[in-house]
């Protein structure tokens, strides 16, 4: 779902050519059913108070 979500965002605003972002989706769904995928979302929130 999510690798869909974000090749849907990366066609629609243009961040690579088509070809590209569907051989790279590719890529990852066979690295996926060989168990060979990792996949990592890191957030950072940062707070700041000045003296």
């Amino acid at each position: 779902m999510m690798m869909q979500l974000m090749q849907a965002y990366i066609t629609k605003e243009n961040l690579a050519p088509k070809g590209e972002v569907g051989a790279w989706a590719s890529e990852q769904a066979h690295l996926a059913a060989a168990g060979r995928f990792f996949f990592s979302i890191t957030q950072f929130v940062i707070c700041a108070v000045r003296p």
